[in-house]
């Protein structure tokens, strides 16, 4: 998973449901094709946002990609150590 919803919306994890939402609407505000017309970086921030704000916003959704979110994270810890360990094990010979 490369997409955090959370960076997109520029919330924290623990965010609740009226902070993602507020977040959401302001950004929205920012990156609206009427606003923004004929820029299509804004047209595709819309689209993450909007795809940000539907998992974070439906409860189950969220648990999913809370759930995949703390598995990458543990495995990209567990790659660094297995990175540090073998560095280490480099300067012994």
């Amino acid at each position: 998973m490369s997409i955090n919803h959370y960076e997109i919306l520029g919330v924290s994890p623990d965010s609740d449901f009226v902070q993602i939402t507020a977040a959401w609407k302001r950004l929205l505000k920012k990156y609206h094709p009427d606003i923004n017309q004929g820029d299509e970086d804004a047209n595709e921030q819309t689209k993450l946002v909007n795809n940000a704000y539907s998992v974070l916003s439906d409860s189950k959704r969220r648990k999913k990609f809370d759930k995949e979110l703390r598995r990458q994270a543990g495995q990209s810890k567990n790659q660094s150590s297995t990175l540090i360990v073998a560095n280490s094990d480099r300067r012994q010979f």
